[in-house]
């Protein structure tokens, strides 16, 4: 799994692999 989080709620990319 991969959590990525950009600016504050702006960029939030979630990858479940």
């Amino acid at each position: 799994p991969r959590l990525y989080v950009g600016r504050g709620m702006q960029e939030s990319t979630i990858s479940l692999t």
